[in-house]
């Protein structure tokens, strides 16, 4: 389940491409794992070493951003590792069934 503006909650099939943005973010809720995704726009650089540590989940858009792919393929462990080497920080995962933030650590 992922919460979208007003708190409903809605299913995700497994791998869809199910967006809910604000605040210039951008969240998909990820089967398997059950993590949810957010990347915060504002605070990506560029950089791209999301793409390359977990190609499977993470691409750059047009303007050299880092988006969420339609289909999510990296198990949870590559995931966090991507979201540990982003160098702002603008990756946030969590654990879509506890609601605990997993990346970035508290």
């Amino acid at each position: 389940m992922a919460s979208v503006s007003g708190g409903d909650a809605v299913d995700v099939p497994r791998f869809s491409r199910h967006d809910v943005t604000t605040c210039n973010a951008e969240t998909r809720l990820m089967a398997g794992p059950k993590l949810k995704i957010e990347i915060d726009r504002d605070e990506c650089i560029a950089d791209g070493a999301c793409a390359v540590d977990a190609p499977g989940t993470f691409e750059m858009d047009d303007e050299d951003i880092a988006i969420l792919k339609s289909e999510i393929t990296d198990d949870r462990e590559t995931i966090l590792e991507a979201a540990r080497n982003c160098p702002t920080e603008a990756i946030k995962v969590i654990d879509a069934e506890t609601g605990e933030t997993l990346f970035p650590e508290d």
